[in-house]
């Protein structure tokens, strides 16, 4: 059996690893609040964990680096327990771990999110990493895997759009990794936050936030707990049910970028001959100094 996880192998396997062109999921997270019955590493254990089972899967194909566990939650900072990191510190941190993953043989990667306070960040610094080095990456939260969604509107009880942190589906998922860690008696019930037609946020079964407008404002602005969403209706058995279904959807997304051809770009310009030029980006491969 092939090693899955980058942090438990040495450098000849890596090396072999990458001659095998095998995909590499980075699990991006962010360590948060997450109300009252839920530990603050909710939104990079998930991501972990979908990643880890995914790649057990397929051994041969795939490849977990070490997951990313701080992230952008400026936002969510009114609660103790949170560690966030500035947005343009954040872009350059996950651009450098991408290029060092290219700069080792790898040309695909997988940026696996679990907080959507990264998302805009996120898509900056695959945007960079890819432009420079001509590697393959892309970029997906686990909400928006299509099996997850497919199976967060059967079994979902609560309201939609309502829930997006600590709620229903994101507990249920807690419980279905790592049970003993959740305060089952300090869940609680806070809905009704998204009103509005155009303004909402919602992370299963309630649309898709692409239709949203955009918007930011302060957690607290909204809950008094650190919860949004129904964590009452959470069960272990939803969670299971969610949490298969996000790793096929893992699985399925690695399958796909695994048999991607990697294309190359052309330049059309038809510039005249000068004796000095700089190059408009990093050639693939080489680290930016």
């Amino acid at each position: 059996m092939e090693r899955i996880l980058w942090g438990e192998m040495t450098w000849p396997e890596i090396q072999e690893a990458a001659k095998q062109q095998r995909v590499v999921i980075l699990p991006v997270g962010v360590t948060e609040q997450h109300g009252r019955h839920l530990p603050t590493n909710a939104d990079y254990l998930v991501p972990e964990t979908l990643a880890t089972r995914a790649a057990q899967r397929l051994p041969e194909k795939a490849l977990v680096a070490p997951s990313i566990n701080h992230g952008f939650t400026a936002h969510n900072m009114d609660w103790p327990g949170g560690i966030t990191i500035t947005g343009r510190v954040f872009i350059d941190y996950v651009s450098d771990v991408c290029r060092s993953v290219v700069h080792n043989g790898f040309t695909k990667v997988l940026v696996l999110n679990g907080h959507g306070g990264n998302i805009p960040f996120l898509e900056v610094s695959i945007r960079l990493a890819a432009l420079e080095t001509g590697a393959f990456i892309g970029l997906i939260s686990h909400w928006q895997l299509e099996p997850f969604k497919q199976v967060a509107a059967r079994v979902r009880e609560s309201p939609a759009p309502s829930g997006f942190h600590a709620c229903e589906l994101e507990t249920s998922l807690y419980l279905a990794i790592r049970p003993e860690l959740v305060q089952m008696e300090h869940r609680d019930r806070n809905v009704g936050l998204n009103d509005s037609r155009y303004f909402w946020i919602d992370t299963g079964g309630g649309g898709d936030r692409a239709t949203t407008a955009g918007f930011i404002e302060p957690f607290s602005a909204y809950t008094q707990s650190g919860t949004m969403g129904d964590a009452t209706l959470a069960t272990a058995q939803k969670g299971v049910e969610l949490l298969d279904a996000a790793v096929q959807g893992v699985v399925d997304l690695v399958e796909e970028i695994h048999a991607r051809p990697l294309r190359e770009a052309h330049d059309h310009h038809e510039r005249p001959k000068m004796p000095h030029r700089y190059p408009t980006q990093a050639p693939q491969g080489v680290l930016r100094p």
